[in-house]
């Protein structure tokens, strides 16, 4: 198994996938989110290495778009209707970076 290089936070922020699709994320890097979607046709058939757009609700209320590639997704069981998602944010704003590292920040801890 490849060993994660960047750090994550385990955050609950509402998210959206196109229009329709809602979703809520499990947690963030400063480069990858990891989202739990409501399984809808549009949504199970992006494929890996394929682009979608990702509408994140910071705490602030402020929705910023990000545009992701889907990296990995998986079922629980066949007949859930949640899909777990890995995307990798192509491109990451300042915005989103700013966040990110002020999260970082506040989670510090001493090893």
């Amino acid at each position: 198994m490849k060993k994660r290089v960047k750090k994550r936070i385990n955050i609950g922020l509402d998210a959206e996938f196109g229009s329709s699709c809602t979703a809520l994320t499990g947690n963030i890097s400063e480069g990858g989110i990891y989202v739990k979607i409501a399984c809808t046709e549009s949504v199970s058939n992006i494929r890996p290495g394929e682009r979608m757009n990702l509408a994140l609700a910071l705490p602030s209320g402020k929705l910023l778009n990000l545009t992701c590639k889907k990296v990995w997704s998986n079922k629980i069981s066949p007949d859930s209707f949640i899909e777990h998602i890995g995307v990798e944010i192509i491109n990451p704003p300042d915005e989103y970076k700013y966040f990110y590292h002020r999260l970082r920040l506040q989670n510090f801890k001493w090893q």
